[in-house]
C-alpha cells in the first residue's frame, strides 16, 4: 500500500465518497483487492461509509474510524491496535482473527458481529450494544465492557480474566467454557442461566448484582443480590447446590 492510495483515500472519504468508490490518480475505481493486507497505519476515516466493505488483512493500527458505517463488512485478520472505533456501526461486520488491542468500541453498535478468535485484549466496549455478537475463543483480557448491552452475545471459550461487565445489561448471554477469573460483575443485570457453564466463578468479583430469573406467573422478574448472597448465587452457576429464588422472594429481598 503506497502513501499515494492513503492520501486517495483519505481525500476522497471526506468529500463525502463511499470507501468501495474511492478513484486512484486515472480516474479508475481502486479494486479493492489491491487494498488487502495494505498498509493503512493512521488513515483518518472518520464517518466513512464502508457499508460491505471487505478489507481482507489490512493494517489499521491507530486509524480513526469515528463514526464510520461499516455493518455487513469483512475485515478477516486486519489490525485495529489502538484503532478509535467510537460510535462505529459495525452490525454483522466479520472479524476473525483480527487484532484489536487497546481498541475503542465506545458506544459502538456491533449487534450480531463476529470477532472469533480475535485478540482483544484491553479493548473498550463501554456503553456499546453487542447484543447476539460473537466471541468464540477471543482474547477479552481486560476488556471493559461497563454499561454495555451485551444481551444474546456469545463468548463461548473467550478469556475474559480481568474484564469488567460492572453495571452492564447482560441478560442471557452465553459464556460456557469461558474464563471469568478477576472479571467485575457489580451492578450488572444477568439472566439467571447465562454463567453456567463458566470457568473460574469463585474468582468473580460481584459485590452485588442483579439477576432476572423466569417466573411462570409474572414473567421475568429481577432480583437485586448483594455479599454473601450474591456469592451463593455464583456458587450455584458453578454446579455446588442449588439457589432458592422462591424463598429470596418470600423474604422480601
Amino acid at each position: 500500500m503506497t502513501q499515494d492510495y492513503k492520501r486517495l483515500i483519505e481525500e476522497q472519504v471526506r468529500g463525502g465518497a463511499p470507501f468501495m468508490d474511492v478513484l486512484d490518480e486515472e480516474g479508475d475505481l481502486v479494486h479493492l483487492l489491491v487494498l488487502n493486507d495494505a498498509e493503512l497505519r493512521d488513515i483518518d476515516l472518520t464517518g466513512a461509509d464502508m457499508i460491505s466493505t471487505d478489507l481482507i488483512g489490512a493494517d489499521l493500527t491507530n486509524a480513526r474510524l469515528v463514526g464510520a458505517k461499516m455493518h455487513g463488512g469483512n475485515y478477516y485478520r486486519s489490525i485495529f491496535d489502538g484503532a478509535d472505533l467510537s460510535f462505529v456501526d459495525v452490525h454483522k461486520a466479520r472479524f476473525s482473527h483480527g487484532s484489536f488491542v487497546n481498541t475503542n468500541f465506545f458506544h459502538s453498535e456491533a449487534t450480531r458481529a463476529e470477532f472469533p478468535r480475535a485478540n482483544m485484549q484491553n479493548t473498550n466496549f463501554v456503553e456499546a450494544d453487542i447484543g447476539s455478537a460473537f466471541f468464540f475463543e477471543v482474547n477479552l483480557v481486560a476488556a471493559d465492557f461497563s454499561y454495555a448491552n451485551c444481551g444474546g452475545a456469545s463468548f463461548s471459550c473467550a478469556n475474559l480474566t480481568g474484564a469488567n461487565f460492572s453495571h452492564a445489561n447482560i441478560g442471557l448471554a452465553f459464556f460456557d467454557d469461558a474464563d471469568l477469573s478477576g472479571v467485575t460483575l457489580t451492578g450488572a443485570r444477568i439472566h439467571s442461566r447465562s454463567l453456567q457453564g463458566a470457568k473460574n466463578l469463585d474468582q468473580v468479583d460481584a459485590p452485588w448484582l442483579i439477576v432476572a430469573v423466569n417466573d411462570e406467573h409474572v414473567g421475568t422478574r429481577d432480583t437485586r443480590l448483594d455479599g454473601e448472597i450474591a456469592q451463593r448465587w455464583l456458587r450455584e452457576q458453578a454446579g455446588e447446590g442449588r439457589f432458592d429464588y422462591g424463598a429470596l422472594h418470600q423474604a422480601g429481598q
